[in-house]
């Protein structure tokens, strides 16, 4: 493992950048080291043109939808071999019926010729063991094309997106089968292998796909950069027009003419234009998020019965700053679905049999020791850190302040899986292997159902045990205002949530796990690893360490495409109907604040999940965007306000940022912003408290 020095680079999405893993990495190897240390529906009809035969219109004989025939023994199960065996990826051609050991269902193998292998031979595979029935909903669609393609054409997400769902402007379209509509999205070109052949074409849906759907992927009239036109793959070009060599390819001619042929023609594509079309299916949604939902009701259920929540404090001490009436900290015993707390937790269990201490901190902010001491009741605000944190910054500003705008008393613990205690345990087994990554699935599932447990257990009547004769504390509930008997955490008081960064990207996950969470507000985060990888400050870390492991950076790419879909269980796209749904079945208040611009955490991200969770963009705003509506600020009880810092975009390319920038950790600290938080958090509106469209002035 080694950082790389940086090498100029130049910004183009026509031609190469010349830069490998290490140029993000280079002024950032101290912060490497920290990070890691740490689609069948559609009329059925003819293509097209004169080159291709005519599209059945008696499927009924065809292999089954989802599941592309390929030969068992098969080394490299592709529409185009000759191109590369695990891309174009996510794809049918890897998914095998009944083949999922966790029931008689479909499952995702990938080939092992495909995945890539580190330069001491490890072959990476994280999604196999997963037992995945289908891909992500919101899949980094890549396909390698030998000699490169010119990214210039390509629908690009500076553009408008619109044009990429018509197939006479858009050289790449997703599909729908089910709905025949195309998807919106953006596609670009990986810039950093130096090796052209490497360098795969990257399709980047701008909204969540459904759940269990197939998909289809059209690549046309594409181009080398030289103007030469991109040829197909020859095994490709036998499939596509019924000429196959063998039985399978036959088969395969037999499957693209009932599944695949109709959802293009009826998409308007000419048949002449397809350079590579193939389709992939979601995963179902139980098969995702099955084993984390399984847990965070166990939790909920043992909490109810009175189990767990014991409390030990460690400190109070009055605040020393405006904000603040005291601090809190201490220890609460959490229900264990890991087998080996601390690391490694590859073990996991939904229903809990055992239990682990975490350190907790309580912020009693000014305001809600004025409501307590009044006789009213505060709201309980839980609070969410960023990468690499822990539950201690939740008493730096931006935090603070949010806790006195609410009147709020805020409890907040470490984000387990990418706070500061999983730093030394990861990098330690990165040094070795990198299959350890797979680990970190079950400690961030652990890290959502912590914070389910603690919201119940806010609500939970205050419990007493007797100690020597005397009634002793013993829940969160049971915690008094000190020098008091006023209780701080009411069980009946408004419970919401407030998340930055990394806090916004598990907090949202974990607040659609909890029926008790109310509302939420989430800051500079988004949805989708995956997007949120290619252009992130702290995930460039993660790649330049990668990268260090491979011969060639195209592996990076596969190899980060991987990690992307493992995580898909705690990636908040996956939960944005329960997130946007409260307890009661309505609607969620939603208040999500995000930047253009943001260094760590793309905006397109931000703007993927507001999609998801059919929120709006409030006005004023900056400027509009591609499938959000517009609702004035003022009444509104959710959507997106967008904060404008007027810095140039760091990361126009997948290239992630060499240095932060204002944004990311400035939209917490501008005043109306806290503002509109606190009074969100309260149960009010989110009150118009910029003069225009917001901005740090």
């Amino acid at each position: 493992m080694r950082c790389r020095p940086s090498r100029p680079r130049r910004p183009s999405r026509s031609g190469w950048v010349p830069v490998d893993a290490g140029t993000v990495a280079g002024a950032l190897c101290p912060l490497v080291v920290a990070l890691l240390l740490i689609v069948t529906v559609g009329a059925a009809g003819c293509v097209s043109s004169g080159e291709d035969p005519a599209v059945s219109t008696q499927p009924s004989t065809s292999p089954e939808a989802g599941f592309v025939p390929v030969d068992p023994g098969r080394s490299c199960p592709s529409p185009a071999p000759e191109w590369h065996c695990l891309t174009p990826f996510p794809s049918d051609f890897h998914r095998a019926a009944n083949a999922n050991p966790t029931g008689d269902g479909p499952m995702l193998i990938l080939p092992k010729l495909g995945v890539p292998t580190t330069a001491d031979g490890e072959r990476v595979d994280f999604i196999t063991a997963r037992n995945f029935d289908g891909a992500s909903v919101l899949p980094q669609i890549v396909v390698t094309i030998p000699g490169g393609v010119d990214g210039g054409p390509l629908v690009f997400h500076d553009q408008d997106i619109a044009r990429s769902r018509a197939a006479a402007d858009s050289p790449t379209l997703l599909l729908d089968t089910t709905t025949g509509e195309a998807v919106g999205h953006f596609a670009e070109i990986d810039p950093r292998p130096d090796d052209v052949d490497k360098r795969a074409l990257i399709v980047r849906p701008m909204r969540p796909l459904a759940w269990g759907r197939r998909y289809v992927v059209v690549l046309q009239r594409l181009q080398r950069l030289d103007g030469t036109q991109v040829p197909r793959a020859p095994t490709f070009d036998r499939i596509f027009r019924d000429a196959g060599d063998n039985d399978i390819e036959r088969q395969e001619a037999k499957y693209y003419a009932a599944h695949i042929l109709p959802a293009l023609s009826k998409a308007g594509v000419v048949s002449t234009d397809v350079v590579l079309a193939w389709d992939f299916t979601t995963a179902s949604g139980d098969n995702v998020r099955g084993r984390v939902s399984a847990m965070a009701k166990d939790a909920r259920a043992q909490v109810a019965a009175g189990l767990f929540g014991e409390v030990t404090l460690t400190s109070q001490s009055a605040g020393t700053d405006p904000e603040t009436a005291w601090s809190i900290t201490g220890a609460i015993t959490l229900p264990a679905y890991i087998e080996d707390a601390p690391h490694p937790s590859y073990h996991v269990t939904t229903a809990a049999k055992s239990s682990f201490t975490l350190p907790f901190l309580v912020l009693v902010s000014a305001g809600a020791a004025k409501t307590l001491l009044a006789g009213g009741t505060p709201p309980v605000v839980i609070m969410g850190h960023g990468f690499f944190g822990e539950s201690v910054e939740l008493a730096s500003g931006g935090y603070r302040r949010a806790a006195q705008a609410a009147g709020a008393v805020a409890i907040g613990i470490d984000w387990w899986g990418l706070s500061k205690s999983d730093v030394g345990p990861i990098v330690g087994g990165l040094v070795a292997k990198l299959a350890p990554l797979t680990a970190l699935v079950d400690r961030l599932e652990q890290g959502l159902v912590n914070v389910v447990a603690l919201a119940a257990l806010t609500r939970r009547t205050p419990q007493k045990t007797g100690v020597g004769g005397a009634l002793t504390p013993f829940g969160l509930t049971s915690l008094t205002l000190p020098g008091t008997q006023l209780p701080l955490l009411h069980p009946t008081a408004r419970l919401g949530y407030y998340g930055c960064s990394l806090g916004h990207i598990l907090g949202a996950a974990a607040v659609a796990l909890s029926p008790d969470i109310e509302r939420a507000a989430l800051q500079v985060g988004g949805a989708g690893f995956g997007l949120i990888m290619s252009r992130s400050l702290p995930f460039g870390s993660l790649q330049g360490i990668l990268g260090g492991r491979f011969v060639n950076q195209g592996d990076t790419l596969l190899a980060v495409l991987q990690l992307a879909e493992i995580l898909a269980p705690v990636d908040p796209v996956s939960w944005c109907e329960e997130l946007a749904t409260s307890a009661a079945g309505g609607v969620r208040p939603l208040l999500l604040h995000a930047g253009p611009s943001d260094a760590s955490v793309p905006l397109m991200s931000a703007e993927v999940h507001a999609r998801g969770l059919g929120l709006p963009l409030l006005t004023p705003a900056p400027r509009s965007v591609w499938g959000l509506t517009k609702a004035p600020v003022g009444d509104a009880t959710r959507g997106l306000v967008e904060v404008d810092f007027g810095v140039p975009n760091p990361a126009v390319l997948a290239l992630p940022p060499s240095k932060e920038n204002a944004v990311h950790g400035g939209v917490r600290n501008v005043a109306p912003v806290i503002a509109q938080i606190g009074a969100f958090l309260r149960g009010d509106p989110i009150p118009a408290a910029c003069s225009g469209a917001c901005d740090p002035d």
